[in-house]
């Protein structure tokens, strides 16, 4: 075989949904054997929206930073705080900042720095959780995807 197989850069949609080899074209030789559409809507994988990395341990902090800011919340609105608890919440703060320090080099943690932090983590936890929903929802084909035909075969017996 003298002649090589085209690559395609980037495979078409339907050639990606159902894992199969694309040759490229527009439409690609397996859509149009197989009479499908031939699209390539969906954005190339090496291409990602910027998300600031957030180490594992931060977002394990960040349920304890979200119980820390309710407590201070509630006891700024009681007439009298137990010197005790003040204490506690300090030092419980002192320990969150150092882990974040170590785990996290070069991190600002001036309370505006914090909240966009915590607002990163938000956004790409729903965001992670909506694409696995999309995803699980669309990898999964089904026999309505296939255009399929009965052929008569000859006589095979000899």
């Amino acid at each position: 075989m003298t002649e090589e197989r085209k690559r395609a850069t980037r495979a078409c949609d339907e050639c990606r949904r159902l894992k199969e080899k694309c040759e490229g074209g527009i439409p690609c030789s397996r859509c149009s054997h197989f009479r499908r559409l031939c699209e390539f809507k969906n954005r190339a994988q090496g291409v990602r929206e910027f998300r600031p990395y957030v180490p594992r341990c931060v977002e394990w902090l960040y349920p304890c930073v979200l119980q820390a800011t309710e407590i201070l919340t509630f006891c700024g609105s009681r007439p009298q705080v137990a010197r005790g608890d003040v204490r506690e919440l300090v030092q419980r703060s002192r320990y969150m900042e150092r882990i974040l320090r170590h785990t996290v080099q070069g991190i600002s943690l001036d309370t505006s720095s914090l909240s966009k932090l915590a607002d990163a983590l938000t956004t790409s936890k729903d965001a992670r959780r909506a694409s696995s929903q999309v995803a699980e929802e669309a990898d999964s084909p089904s026999i309505d995807d296939e255009a399929c035909t009965l052929d008569p075969v000859g006589d095979t017996t000899t």
